[in-house]
């Protein structure tokens, strides 16, 4: 249990306890949860990070761990209405910087100056309904806020959570080349959930910590596109044909209910927002798996 007490510091005592709280940053939990690091290293200018459809069910884990990372200088909160979400952000002891925006007309202050946006607007009960019901509802949303994003964040990393992933991504991509501001290195469709529990999956069957395993699941957001790549699993180990058969399976089709509290694609989305923030200040050896375009098949 942490207990917080008040007095005073002597300066050895100090310089012990700096040590100690950074050691911790560096090599402990946290780092694995949500990438705190007290001495990462800073690139010029303050780092932003724009999410639209932060006050969704996923939309407010996703800002709270956000709002926990050292990493990012100002988290901006777009909605329909995040103003209470962002004093309550705001209050908690940590220096990342809460701004909230609401409606339409706030869209483009809200992405003015980011580095890095994040969209999992959709409409609601979006993650009940079919992919073509989710297309059908999110699209339009989806697209509009493109409009927006071309003109006042043109530069930023764009990663697109909004569901059909395999469909929205495509959209995207359209839409900022009709608006001439499409750069294909900057745009990623966040499929780390599936890796997430990939790597969940794969340390119960190796009988170790999720946290010792990392699990590429390349491809897109479907039972019909992700695709795992075992052989590429670290730790290394040899499988046999029945347990491939059964893992990838397992994989593929997420054995969850359709309705979610959105915990899971919270975590797995601030983890890669997390490795995109971590790529700008400068850190090397940042890898994560997400659906991009590809000239693979032209």
């Amino acid at each position: 249990m942490w207990i917080k007490m008040i007095f005073n510091i002597t300066p050895v005592f100090q310089k012990h306890l700096n040590e100690y709280v950074s050691n911790f940053f560096e090599n402990g939990l946290l780092d694995k949860i949500i990438g705190c690091k007290r001495n990462y290293s800073l690139s010029s200018g303050n780092v932003k990070v724009t999410v639209v459809g932060a006050a969704g069910k996923m939309g407010k884990p996703l800002c709270l761990m956000l709002k926990q990372s050292l990493m990012i200088d100002e988290l901006s909160m777009h909605d329909v209405k995040t103003t209470g979400d962002a004093l309550e952000l705001n209050n908690i002891d940590t220096s990342c910087k809460v701004t909230a925006y609401s409606g339409k007309s706030n869209l483009p202050p809200a992405l003015k100056g980011s580095n890095v946006v994040v969209v999992i607007a959709a409409g609601p009960d979006s993650d009940s309904l079919t992919p073509d019901k989710q297309w059908e509802q999110n699209s339009k949303i989806v697209s509009e806020i493109m409009s927006v994003h071309a003109k006042y964040s043109p530069k930023a990393f764009l990663a697109v959570g909004t569901e059909p992933i395999n469909s929205v991504l495509p959209l995207c991509c359209e839409t900022l080349k009709k608006f001439g501001s499409y750069n294909p290195s900057t745009v990623f469709g966040i499929t780390a959930d599936d890796s997430v529990r990939a790597n969940t999956i794969i340390a119960k069957t190796m009988k170790v910590g999720p946290e010792c395993v990392s699990v590429p699941v390349i491809g897109g957001h479907s039972e019909e596109t992700r695709v795992p790549v075992l052989s590429q699993v670290k730790p290394k180990i040899e499988f046999s044909h029945e347990e491939i058969e059964k893992i990838t399976a397992s994989i593929k089709k997420p054995q969850q209910k359709k309705e979610t509290s959105g915990f899971l694609a919270a975590f797995a989305t601030a983890r890669f927002i997390l490795s995109l923030v971590k790529g700008i200040r400068g850190h090397k050896n940042v890898i994560e798996c997400a659906y991009v375009p590809s000239k693979v098949n032209q």
